[in-house]
């Protein structure tokens, strides 16, 4: 059986490593959304480039956590 010590540290890495995934990958997509929102808007004068830049952040979000999910 582990001890607390180092079941401690394996979360505090793996919080370590969501947070940089999250910090790398959420910017990222939201910047692919608003730059895709605004060709929308220019385009077809439809939309808003932050609402497609929340939506892109949203989705890499879940994306994220369904990959990290456990199998069943």
């Amino acid at each position: 059986m582990k001890n607390a010590a180092f079941r401690t540290a394996q979360f505090l890495t793996l919080t370590a490593i969501i947070c940089i995934v999250l910090m790398v990958f959420v910017p990222l997509a939201a910047g692919m959304g608003y730059i895709i929102g605004a060709g929308v808007q220019a385009i077809t004068g439809w939309g808003d480039p932050v609402i497609f830049a929340w939506t892109w952040g949203v989705l890499c979000i879940a994306g994220i956590l369904i990959r990290l999910a456990p199998d069943r």
